[in-house]
């Protein structure tokens, strides 16, 4: 492992200086010999670098309004150590030091990264049980403990790398949850006829009782939005506690698993912070002690949270209990059941006899001194006597919402030294009151990432922002990006003018990929935040709430390490029960792909892949429909042991009915926000490249392309007046009649027109260099 560390460094720098490696291969078996000789360390890790340039225009920005760059330049290197400790054969330390640096900020020490965002202690006891504590990844079941994510059917190479990029950066990997606490493993293997018994149990710690960036972009879902879901942050310390079981007798052919779940915020911790009394400014107040008042952290999400989640699970390998190495057949059902306390919270003056105060705020005394005692409402005060609350919140647990859902898989297929063939069926059925955060948590939520300077008031709307592309969402991150400000001057009013309505003017973090845990409000927000395109049937896996249906999956391979593949797929889905008075919603995918190793079944060991795939999506809702079709090709060749060309081509057609814009005004207006919804949507996104790859994990790219977006908007409002605004040609002057998803200069386009439905059309073009080395 020390010698694919060493290796691994030398090879970034042999590919940036050509340097021969053999010239110190000496050096370096001297090296290693000397760090293994010390016993119980193991290190491995990544090294990633990444320079993205991109540079946003479109032809409508006639006026120049948009004075805000229109290049942004992402630059960034980070480490990963993986370091392994085991003085003692029954215990050990695993850390992840991560190192990182933003080249923007070369010569700014507070532009550095140094943190450990992985750190736990593991061990044994014997040879059947083991323990870890601190961050884990756990994963039991689609129903219980899971995390969805985004599946693209042969998806071009050229992008794959750098989606795996942005997941390993947010520390995903594949369906594992990760979570921080104390995880305890049992394994016994009693005899082929009893099989292997496997008991195992977690605590951890979801969420702790915080305040977060109120009005930035960390921690938020819409920051500054005075909505439901908008605020992550935590008002109660969140736990989780798990226990499974599972049984797999005849030689693991057998499956009996039941699990329990139990996710509860400890009410001892609630904790509260000062707000500013809008209200009482609003309607003409003045007096200081009544401008700031008590609230939880998060008033929009404030009520304790307890969920119990009952499921138990049967599986068979009928192949295998057949002893047929080449059948492919097995079944597995489970079904889950969740309940969850519904509380409500009601304020209400409390009135009683109470010290009467000045309008100094100052006690007022009787004539012997005491304070003047008088009937009136109790008032919550500071140490200074100043009021900050007159009402009293009363939480009271009304109900218990209970959900079930039932999840069957089978798989039937052939396989044989030459060819393969499998079908893969999933049937669900989950009642819309079913609800599991730990299986439901989706790792991917669609925001905005290169040139989000140049939409910074309306990028927090993610899918809706002016500027958003599916695969600026899917492909880019930056670990750390520092903003500009709107206001670009340098006078005293710079900061406060130059702040957006999205984010501070501050660094932070952007990447669509998280590995966080939500609470139900902020689920049905991210649900409403989704990308249709690629999150419509199932966004939050086969645990979606609400859903009923089947999910089919053809899988044929041909040749040695099928070389030859194609895949097909369908997927037909309705919701249980209609939401809000509205009809059930319908949902269906179908779809395939294939690629091939042209080379390879020539004989050749250099490959020549060819990929390419097509899916169709559609959502109905009474007369309301949403279409979508996605279309993949790539390529993927080496053409001299190493060195490779890669190239890729996706492109998105979306379409909305006039009954769906509708839809979609009405939804959208509870975010605040008067949204033109996309009536048609075209993207297009190419790129291509050269690479050196040491391995599957290892590369150098060097790749240019471009993405091309052109949507079509309804610009009629649900009042029937037109979105836009007010521009003024003497002083390049623009007034919103109201904030809408359009870009200022499209919105000044449609008040010259007045038309009923805009075109916008932008094209971001992209230069990259990555390397990505893991050893």
């Amino acid at each position: 492992m020390l010698q694919r560390l060493i290796f691994g460094l030398l090879s970034v720098s042999a590919i940036a200086s050509a340097t021969a490696i053999a010239d110190n291969q000496a050096k370096i078996d001297s090296t290693v010999d000397a760090i293994e000789s010390r016993k119980g360390v193991d290190i491995g890790g990544t090294v990633r670098a990444v320079y993205n340039k991109s540079n946003v225009e479109s032809d409508q920005d006639v006026n120049g309004f948009n004075t805000l760059p229109d290049r942004e330049i992402a630059e960034f290197v980070q480490l990963d150590l993986d370091m392994h400790f085991r003085p003692w054969d029954f215990v050990g330390a695993n850390i992840v030091l991560r190192l990182g640096a933003g080249m923007q900020d070369y010569f700014a020490n507070s532009a550095t990264m140094v943190n450990a965002p992985w750190i736990n202690l593991e061990g044994n006891i014997g040879k059947n049980f083991h323990w870890t504590a601190g961050d884990f990844r756990q994963q039991y079941s689609p129903l219980t403990v899971y995390m969805p994510g985004v599946d693209i059917m042969y998806e071009p190479t050229i992008f794959a790398r750098n989606r795996e990029m942005a997941q390993k950066e947010a520390f995903i990997e594949g369906n594992q949850r990760n979570l921080q606490g104390i995880n305890l493993q049992f394994r016994s293997d009693m005899g082929p006829t009893l099989g292997e018994l496997r008991a195992e149990g977690f605590f951890a710690r979801l969420r702790r009782a915080e305040r977060l960036d109120t009005t930035g972009a960390e921690g938020n879902l819409l920051p500054g939005e005075d909505i439901w879901g908008a605020s992550q942050a935590g008002t109660f310390d969140k736990y989780a506690l798990a226990a499974n079981l599972e049984l797999y007798p005849l030689n693991k052919n057998l499956m009996l698993g039941v699990t329990f779940l139990d996710v509860w915020d400890d009410e001892d911790s609630k904790a509260y912070t000062y707000y500013k009394n809008d209200l009482y400014s609003s309607n003409g107040g003045s007096d200081s002690r009544y401008t700031y008042i008590r609230k939880p952290i998060n008033f929009h999400d404030s009520l304790p949270q307890s969920t119990q989640v009952i499921a138990g699970r049967i599986g068979a390998d009928i192949a295998g209990l057949m002893g047929n190495k080449s059948l492919i057949a097995d079944l597995t059902g489970e079904v889950a059941y969740s309940m969850d306390k519904i509380y409500t919270e009601s304020s209400a003056a409390v009135y009683g006899v109470v010290p009467q105060y000045d309008e100094y705020n100052m006690v007022i005394p009787d004539a012997e001194g005491n304070p003047t005692m008088a009937e009136g409402p109790i008032v919550f005060r500071d140490e200074a006597g100043n009021i900050y609350d007159t009402l009293r919140t009363i939480t009271s647990e009304d109900e218990i919402e209970k959900g079930l859902a039932i999840n069957a898989n089978l798989n039937v297929g052939y396989k044989t030294d030459s060819w393969m063939a499998k079908v893969s069926v999933d049937y669900i059925r989950n009642d819309s009151s079913w609800y599991n955060s730990l299986a439901q948590s989706p790792s991917f939520i669609a925001a905005r990432v290169m040139n989000s300077d140049k939409d910074g008031d309306l990028t927090k709307y993610g899918p809706y922002a002016p500027l958003y592309s599916t695969f600026d969402a899917l492909y880019f991150f930056t670990p750390k990006h520092a903003p500009v400000s709107q206001y670009l001057t340098n006078d005293d009013a710079g900061m406060e003018n130059g702040q957006t309505k999205s984010y501070n003017i501050a660094p932070y973090s952007k990447t669509s990929y998280t590995t966080a845990t939500y609470t139900r409000k902020e689920l049905a927000l991210i649900d409403e935040l989704s990308d249709a395109n690629i999150q419509m049937a199932l966004p939050n896996g086969l645990a979606t709430t609400n859903r009923t249906g089947v999910r089919a999956n053809l899988l044929a391979g041909f040749g040695k390490d099928n070389l030859v593949e194609v895949q097909g797929l369908f997927t037909k889905m309705d919701q249980v029960a209609g939401m809000g008075g509205l009809d059930a919603a319908s949902y269906t995918e179908f779809g395939g792909g294939a690629k091939i190793d042209v080379l390879g079944l020539l004989g050749f060991s250099l490959p020549l892949e060819l990929s390419g795939s097509y899916k169709h999506a559609e959502r109905s809702l009474s007369t309301a429909e949403f279409k979508t079709d996605f279309i993949n090709a790539g390529l993927y060749a080496r053409y001299w042991k190493r060195l490779g060309i890669s190239a890729g081509f996706q492109m998105i057609n979306a379409e909305l009915n006039a009954a769906g814009a509708l839809m979609q005004e009405i939804a959208m207006s509870n975010l605040k926000v008067s949204v033109a919804p996309v009536m048609t949507g075209k993207q297009m996104q190419w790129m291509v490249g050269l690479d050196y790859t040491l391995a599957p994990h290892a590369w150098l790219a060097i790749n240019y392309g471009q993405a091309t977006v052109k949507n079509t908007y309804s610009v009629v409002g649900l009042g029937g007046t037109l979105l836009g605004g007010e521009y003024s040609a003497s002083d390049n002057s623009f007034v919103p009649a109201t904030e809408t998803n359009l870009p200022d200069y499209v919105a000044i386009e449609n008040r010259e027109s007045q038309a009923t439905e805009l075109e916008h059309e932008f094209t971001r073009s992209i230069l990259q260099a990555t390397i990505n080395v893991e050893f």
